[in-house]
């Protein structure tokens, strides 16, 4: 009796040690050495799958590890999910490990944060977010995470990347799809080596992609847009359901028909209203000068509000809703001027677009949801004028850098039409500046004018929005000169298709010049100087890319100073590549040194192999930079 009641003891004991025994995993030591170069983080594990039931529904299970390795990591250990109306996230588990792979934190439910998604902006959104932060900061550590995304509407299929971002290795990272044997499911693979694990089931057919230890992908200067570097997997739907509309997006003219069909009568103004237009431009000579005056009428009666509840992510409030209340998200604007332009007879096009500063990388061979904003496009026989219908500000006609030299789907009756908007060249984007300097011993007084245009334009429209107060802050802050004082300054806009801002500055600038002996050095480049040279790696993996054509052209014309003379000047100098020329150009008198410097970049994508010729024309344009010209006491 004795001897059972111990046996009942010891496997007691055995499973109450068992059950509180503690999770070990994800142990730092178990990565391989080979990841951890350049990583800033390690995914260790990755299971994706995403099931598609119907056009309509489809479910998505992930169970995800990460170890951030340093600082740099912190952010890609938290949990960042969106959902709306047409999708909910449940997570199921949420872990933290230490270094040693000992589990020292369950994340509980009550510090999931769900919160609304509102932008500053935005009045109406019903977009929520799921987000974790694991609060650990001791280095390294691992986080696990086991959620799901249910979908009841759907127009976004998921796209993996295996790498996740730049600077992450993956030890082991897999994706599957699951759909239904008849329905056709589309994918675009990209990078990748190991392809397509399909199978065909008895009432599905399964897409797997698997991959295991990626070395991470170092950010390299003037680099690819990272989906062209990582191996990652584009999906989408062919039919899809959303809000009870159906459509369908093997091609770009079915998608386009889409968005069509969701916003038939919403340019129809009211009878009154459509008079009211009319009369505006009764006087006018010509429909571009009609499409002008009606745009200002856009720009001066409404003001941007994101609206994204159920369908208003993708169909526009009524032009007469817009009308009365005075506001609006893009749609809701472009909608709206499209119904102006249509109350005097001129045709225009609602246009979706991939809208962002930088390379949107768009797809076209795929089509697919890959936009994120709307513009209107207004065709006449001889060109085309776009419009930005968000902006209260913005010029007639100025194609921005948030929507320039990319593809676009025009809505037409038909079906959509991939376009392209106007890229500019270096003609266009140009930055120049004249500048005066009467040079002294201890301070130099300087008369500058700068002229900003095309995507330099843009930059500077940030300087418009502020404060007087903070302008002068602005200025301090970005102009390329050291230990100056700003006595004055003031702007002028040219608002026009080629918009300009004029920039006029009166500066104090201390130690200009340097003393070496009985000779006085003074630099030749005040404003313009190359801030850096692109940053050499071991072995370039990416290809180079310079995103936008520019130039940049600088005049200084130099005062010299009565008791003193010209001891040299450098000769002028031209450094020519395909990447872009660079010009200098000196001229003197008794009284005066003109420094012309002249620095074009030329638009393109280079072999990576070429990254030693592409260094050494911005190593010999910093030498040439600095420069200088030197003076003797008379």
């Amino acid at each position: 009796m004795k001897l059972k009641s111990k046996l009942v003891f010891l496997a007691c004991l055995l499973i109450s040690n068992l059950a509180f025994a503690k999770e070990n995993k994800y142990k730092l030591a178990d990565i391989p050495k080979n990841l951890l170069s350049n990583a800033k983080a390690i995914v260790r594990t990755e299971s994706r799958v995403f099931e598609i039931s119907s056009p309509k529904k489809a479910i998505e299970k992930v169970t995800y590890a990460i170890t951030v390795l340093n600082n740099n990591g912190i952010e890609d250990a938290q949990f960042i999910e969106f959902y709306n109306k047409f999708s909910s996230v449940k997570v199921n588990s949420a872990k933290v490990f230490d270094k040693n792979g000992d589990l020292i934190k369950k994340i509980k439910s009550s510090d999931i944060l769900d919160y609304s998604a509102i932008s500053g902006y935005s009045l109406f959104e019903d977009s929520r977010v799921v987000y974790i932060d694991p609060e650990c900061r001791t280095l390294p550590f691992t986080v696990e995470y086991s959620y799901e995304i249910t979908y009841n509407g759907i127009l976004n299929y998921p796209t993996w990347y295996a790498n996740k971002d730049f600077n992450i290795a993956v030890e082991k990272s897999d994706f599957t799809v699951i759909a239904p044997k008849d329905y056709k499911f589309r994918y675009l693979e990209k990078n990748t080596n190991n392809p397509c694990e399909k199978v065909t089931h008895e009432e599905n057919t399964s897409y797997k992609w698997s991959v295991e230890n990626l070395k991470a992908i170092l950010q390299e200067d003037y680099s690819l847009h990272f989906d062209k570097l990582s191996p990652t997997v584009f999906t989408a739907p062919s039919n899809f359901e959303l809000g009870g509309s159906e459509g369908n997006m093997e091609s770009w003219k079915n998608f386009g028909k889409w968005i069509y069909d969701l916003n038939i009568g919403k340019d129809d103004l009211k009878e009154d209203k459509a008079l009211e237009i009319k009369e505006l431009v009764k006087d006018t000579e010509t429909d571009k000068e009609k499409v002008a005056i009606l745009y200002k009428y856009l720009q001066n009666k409404t003001r941007y509000v994101s609206i994204q509840v159920g369908l208003g992510g993708w169909q526009a409030f009524d032009a007469n809703i817009t009308d009365k209340y005075s506001y609006g998200d893009c749609k809701a604007l472009a909608n709206y001027m499209k119904a102006l332009l249509k109350a005097v007879d001129i045709k225009s096009f609602y246009t979706i677009i991939k809208a962002g500063v930088y390379d949107p990388n768009f797809i076209a061979e795929f089509p697919s949801n890959q936009f994120n904003h709307v513009i209107l496009c207004v065709p006449f026989p001889k060109d085309t004028v776009w419009l930005e219908c968000t902006s209260q500000k913005l010029p007639f006609g100025h194609v921005g850098s948030f929507t320039d030299d990319r593809e676009a789907l025009l809505i037409t009756k038909t079906g959509g039409k991939l376009v392209k908007t106007p890229s500019y060249s270096n003609k266009n984007n140009l930055k120049t500046s004249i500048s005066h300097v009467q040079l002294g011993e201890d301070s130099s007084k300087a008369d500058i004018k700068i002229c900003y245009e095309g995507s330099y334009y843009d930059r500077m429209t940030y300087y418009l929005s502020l404060e007087e107060s903070e302008r002068k802050k602005f200025i301090m802050k970005n102009l390329n000169v050291q230990n100056f004082e700003l006595l004055k300054y003031d702007h002028l806009e040219k608002r026009s298709a080629q918009a300009e801002i004029d920039l006029n500055l009166s500066l104090s600038i201390r130690q200009y010049t340097s003393l070496l002996g009985d000779r006085v050095m003074v630099p030749l480049n005040l404003l313009s100087k190359i801030r850096s040279v692109p940053s050499q790696t071991y072995e370039r993996k990416s290809d180079i890319k310079i995103q936008r054509s520019e130039q940049l052209v600088d005049t200084v014309v130099y005062d010299i100073p009565e008791q003193y003379g010209i001891r040299y000047i450098p000769e002028d100098k031209i450094i020519d590549s395909k990447y872009g020329k660079y010009q200098i150009k000196l001229i003197k008198s008794d009284r005066q040194v003109i420094y012309i410097r002249k620095l074009i970049l030329n638009k393109g994508i280079y072999p990576a192999e070429e990254f030693d010729d592409f260094t050494s024309f911005f190593e010999d344009i910093e030498t040439a930079d600095n420069l200088k010209f030197i003076l003797l006491k008379i």
